[in-house]
């Protein structure tokens, strides 16, 4: 009995060290800089097949938004 207690004493202070060398060297706890914040860009619907796609992603043919698949197939 005392051979399996200090077996699970081990096995816990183990993983208590783990614990703390992870949270230590966990990335991306600080908070992000808002000195540079990202602002979200315009989405455009296209005029094509309807779905929204980033403004610089979209081509312009024509006068509508085409996405980058439906500029590969010519019209029906």
């Amino acid at each position: 009995m005392g051979y399996l207690l200090k077996l699970l004493i081990f096995f816990l202070a183990i993983w208590v060290v783990m614990s703390f060398i992870k949270r230590l060297a966990k990335p991306g706890d600080e908070k992000q800089n808002s000195d540079d914040p990202v602002s979200p860009e315009q989405m455009v619907q296209c005029g094509h097949c309807g779905v929204y796609i980033p403004r610089s992603k979209a081509k312009n043919v024509a006068g509508k938004n085409i996405c980058k698949d439906c500029q590969n197939h010519p019209e029906p």
